[in-house]
């Protein structure tokens, strides 16, 4: 008995720790990662919505590994919160995460309900990705179009921070 359950042990920790390698978190609904959005935090969080098969998207990700080196020792963490569909999760999400690794943490949202969700991310969103949004202490920022460089990444995080 005690070795089937050391067995199981084994066999569950290794599935937790490829799980935790790939820092992809599957959401079928949006209120599963609603917490990202909460106003009452003491630090700058930094949230892309981005997907695969997004051209802007995929060309602006440099930009995020790059302020997570500029800002590691400062209060500013990463999610990514990626719109492939969930018939690509596999096939096409977590390889592109495994060959580009990015920080922080990573969502697959699969809610496919857009209406019902976006005004609580924020108001002025169409619902065209990408988007970043910038929540601070401050306040609620948001990118509405792709960065055309790093810099422009770092002024808001930078901003955020003041």
């Amino acid at each position: 008995m005690a070795r089937s359950i050391f067995i199981l042990l084994l066999i569950c920790s290794g599935s937790f720790v490829k799980a935790q390698e790939q820092k992809v978190v599957a959401a079928s609904k949006f209120e599963e990662i609603e917490f990202l959005f909460k106003t009452e935090i003491d630090s700058v969080h930094v949230i892309n919505f981005w997907a695969t098969w997004c051209g802007p998207c995929v060309a602006e990700l440099p930009y995020f590994m790059e302020a997570s080196e500029t800002f590691a020792n400062q209060a500013v963490k990463f999610s990514f919160v990626s719109m492939d569909f969930k018939n690509q999760y596999e096939s096409k999400l977590l390889p592109f995460l495994k060959k580009n690794q990015l920080p922080g943490n990573q969502f697959n949202l699969w809610d496919m309900d857009y209406n019902a969700w976006i005004d609580k991310v924020s108001p002025a969103w169409s619902g065209a990705i990408p988007i970043t949004v910038i929540m601070s202490p401050k306040g609620k920022l948001l990118a509405t179009s792709s960065f055309e460089s790093s810099e422009e990444l770092f002024e808001l995080i930078a901003k955020s921070l003041d």
